[in-house]
């Protein structure tokens, strides 16, 4: 019998058995009032026995006991980060100078966030501002900003564009899923699994792939995607370039070993348009499936991305193609559609391998739809 099936009456009814048949058990009883009081904290005991279960073993454990478990491994929970943003100053006089910690907030949210200047770019009145409520509530806004404080001669302020997409806390399936993934791999001298672990470390990467002599230039090619598995800002390249390896000249001051030539780059984002026929129901249209065919195909182009960064062992190559045959499973799904034929992908009726090379790397995004129907 599982601990935590036990229930307080099974508890009750092992004290009973014990008991000589001659003496009273009935309820309300004295020995049965006896062993119902002491069945109480016995059950309390054997639930947080099956809880201690649970937490010792890595399928089943969860929060902070499973932070314990994957330290033994060298791995940690992955926090969330904070989502800086490029935003746009101006005065009177045309560009902006605004001292740095200088907070704003946004006016047009449900809830306020706040920004916090962190630093100056090379564009005259344009700083980096930090948003201080970590995850990814602080990805999507752009706009307007309303100063915390009074800034003399301030005409306005405006978040304009991204540098840094943030992430939010690893899940505990997240992290269970990442624990998995080091035990079958052993990081070691600057192999790809040691890539992998320690730049995915970097704030604002999500996923990487990893290749080997690009254009026959004897480097390492690190192309890298956002935590919202799309392409990376410029400013974000330089910056991750001068972590993993400064001026990619491999002399072993960034992560990257040395004598390890590594070049940053991000994969280019591919707009692939998708049409085919279908046929419905009685009783249903194409515009009314239209919204949920659109949203099936986005999450198969989901998971195209998240899969994006994942080598083939075997053939020691990443693939990412896009199947006929999985968008016709993806929208028979839905309710209401009876026939889905003549798929054709970037107009031609037929998979679409992307490229994935050292030379180029492609990310897929959906484009437009049409339905013949």
């Amino acid at each position: 019998m599982s601990l935590k099936d036990l229930t307080l009456q099974e508890l009750i009814d092992m004290g009973l058995s014990k008991v000589d048949t001659e003496i009273d058990r009935r309820t309300g009883s004295i020995i049965y009032d006896t062993i119902a009081s002491a069945a109480v904290p016995m059950l309390f005991i054997a639930l947080e026995g099956a809880s201690i279960d649970e937490a010792t073993y890595i399928a089943t454990s969860y929060g902070e006991y499973l932070d314990k478990r994957v330290a033994e491994k060298g791995l940690e929970r992955l926090q969330a980060t904070a989502a800086i943003k490029k935003a746009t100053f101006t005065d009177t006089n045309g560009a902006a100078i605004v001292p740095i910690g200088t907070r704003f907030s946004t006016i047009d949210t449900l809830e306020p966030l706040v920004y916090t200047v962190k630093a100056e770019t090379e564009l005259k009145g344009t700083y980096l501002v930090e948003c201080e409520t970590r995850g990814t509530v602080g990805n999507g806004y752009f706009g307007k900003l309303l100063p915390i404080s009074y800034i003399n001669a301030l005409s306005s302020a405006e978040i304009t564009g991204d540098y840094q997409v943030a992430r939010n806390q690893e899940t505990d399936e997240e992290l269970r899923a990442r624990y998995y993934e080091a035990v079958k791999r052993t990081p070691f001298g600057g192999n790809v699994s040691q890539y992998e672990e320690e730049v995915k470390k970097l704030s604002g990467v999500g996923d990487l792939q990893i290749h080997r002599a690009y254009p026959s230039s004897g480097h390492i090619l690190l192309s890298i995607v956002g935590v919202n598995r799309r392409k990376i800002t410029q400013d974000l390249i330089e910056d991750l370039q001068m972590q993993i390896d400064p001026g990619e000249e491999g002399t072993g001051l960034g992560i990257a070993p040395i004598f390890h030539k590594v070049k940053v780059v991000t994969p280019t984002e591919v707009t692939i348009p998708i049409s085919f026929d279908l046929t419905v129901l009685n009783g249903y249209t194409v515009e009314q499936l239209e919204p949920l065919i659109k949203q099936k195909l986005e999450e198969y182009f989901d998971q195209l991305r998240k899969s994006w960064g994942t080598l083939d062992a075997q053939q020691h190559a990443y693939d990412i193609t896009i199947y006929v045959s999985r968008i016709i499973v993806s929208i028979s799904t839905i309710l209401g559609v009876a026939n889905v034929s003549n798929v054709k992908i970037n107009s031609i009726a037929n998979d679409l391998r992307l490229i994935e090379t050292g030379e180029a790397q492609q990310l897929p995004l959906l484009g437009a739809v049409k339905i013949n129907g």
